[in-house]
């Protein structure tokens, strides 16, 4: 299945703006690999996408960062997340136009 979500914050920054647009292949989907974008439920922050940074022998726990590291949390905050608490894999997005004032910004 996929989903369509908007992307509000400045923690993937400059990869994903604020107002982009990203596609999400939920579960099941595609092995997860390093340097993907995923999009995580987490206890402390919501749904969040990152980066994923690293991940374990068997391919069950991850380890996330985000592009903007000082405006983001990481596995250093959030610690590392199971295959479970991903919802999905980013596999397409669409960033907004450029105008004078979000270049600005």
């Amino acid at each position: 299945m996929l989903k369509l979500l908007r992307i509000q914050g400045r923690s993937m920054l400059p990869t994903l703006p604020p107002d982009t647009y990203v596609l999400v292949a939920t579960f099941p989907f595609l092995s997860i690999s390093l340097n993907d974008l995923v999009v995580v439920n987490t206890a402390q922050y919501g749904v969040i996408v990152k980066r994923v940074l690293a991940v374990d022998s068997s391919k069950t726990t991850f380890y996330l960062c985000g592009d903007n590291i000082a405006e983001s949390v990481s596995s250093n905050q959030i610690g590392p997340v199971s295959k479970a608490e991903v919802l999905g894999k980013v596999i397409w997005f669409k960033k907004p136009p450029r105008t004078a004032l979000n270049y600005l910004t």
